[in-house]
């Protein structure tokens, strides 16, 4: 079971993790939408946004390569499967076993 930064702090923005699994969540007019799950995370499930909405959910994923760059994957959305396992929507993939710096954006509305 992951780490649910955001039931013990919920005002945390920034936190540290580890990509536990990814998969392509959709691909539609030449774009792939990702889904990573991670060990701990301090962003909250909502619900999807509807349409002409701002996602409800914003924030980054930021890793750092090995040539010393920063890779920042833009969160779309955030969700709970059935299972229980969080998911964080993006379109930049990050390989499973990377650690990442999360932010939370503090204007976001939280679940």
């Amino acid at each position: 079971m992951i780490g649910r930064l955001y039931k013990i702090d919920p005002l945390l923005t920034r936190f540290d993790a580890v990509v536990s699994d990814i998969q392509e969540f959709s691909h539609a007019n030449g774009q792939t939408l990702w889904r990573m799950a991670l060990n701990r995370t301090a962003f909250a499930p909502t619900r999807a946004a509807q349409p002409g909405e701002a996602p409800l959910t914003r924030g980054r994923l930021i890793a750092t390569a090995r040539s010393g760059a920063e890779l920042t994957a833009e969160i779309v959305h955030v969700e709970e499967d059935a299972t229980g396992q969080i998911w964080h929507h993006t379109a930049k993939p990050l390989q499973v076993g990377t650690a990442v710096r999360g932010e939370v954006d503090t204007l976001s509305p939280r679940a």
